[in-house]
């Protein structure tokens, strides 16, 4: 045990020699730099600015639709003289947009079983007494399908139709 006593007090006497050629290294620092702490609250005001901007140009742009008033512009055309009302070009524009068309109905398949038949309409199955659009399916046969408007108005749709 003396020989290991012996050795560790001559290794803890001796000094490290440096490594030739190498110099040696600085320690880090491990303090945060001080600008740091504002940059990040910097950038979050900067986006909201710029998301408000972009919101703001894009409203900018299309301003709310208007009220017409059609009793008192027709009741200030009233109360001009006729030669007032030719000389002078009234416009009124409404912001109505006409209904989209309904698609047109297609009848694509039928399963026909006496007890409980079905069809395929529109991509949709369909049994006696569904809706589709405005009509009530009343008949479904081997070939063909009868709707019902509300007026009680029929149509027949066959296979292929």
């Amino acid at each position: 045990m003396s020989l290991i006593n012996d050795a560790l007090n001559r290794a803890g006497e001796a000094k490290p020699e440096p490594l030739s050629g190498l110099t040696p290294m600085s320690p880090v620092d491990s303090q945060p730099r001080a600008g740091v702490k504002w940059q990040l609250p910097l950038l979050v005001i900067l986006l909201l600015v710029a998301a408000g901007y972009i919101i703001g140009m894009s409203r900018a742009g299309h301003p709310a639709p208007q009220a017409l008033n059609k009793p008192a512009a027709a009741a200030a055309v009233s109360n001009m003289s006729p030669a007032v009302v030719a000389a002078s070009l009234i416009v009124v524009v409404t912001n109505t947009v006409p209904a989209p068309a309904p698609p047109p109905i297609r009848l694509q398949g039928i399963v026909y079983d006496p007890v409980h038949p079905w069809a395929i309409v529109n991509g949709r199955t369909v049994y006696p007494g569904s809706r589709v659009g405005d009509y009530l399916v009343k008949v479904i046969s081997k070939n063909s399908l009868i709707l019902e408007a509300a007026d009680g108005s029929r149509r027949q749709l066959s296979i292929g139709q």
